[in-house]
């Protein structure tokens, strides 16, 4: 059972990340998803691709706009 886990984890960038789907650099200071899969994958996806994917949602809670990362299917 703790095979089929796969574990997304939000992300600031420092230096230099490269969005694994579409290869555009990530800026310091902006936010990426890091995930990992069954077999200890990595992958990084960039704001752009989080929100293509699904992995992104926009919500507003006590009045502000917040962008939160899911943390499961």
């Amino acid at each position: 059972m703790l095979e089929d886990i796969k574990v997304r984890c939000g992300c600031i960038a420092v230096g230099e990340v490269q969005c694994d789907k579409c290869r555009k650099f990530i800026e310091n200071g902006e936010r990426y998803l890091l995930n990992y899969d069954e077999q200890e994958n990595t992958q990084r996806l960039c704001i752009d691709c989080c929100l293509e994917c699904g992995y992104l949602i926009h919500e507003e809670e006590k009045g502000k706009q917040i962008t939160t990362f899911l943390s499961y299917d």
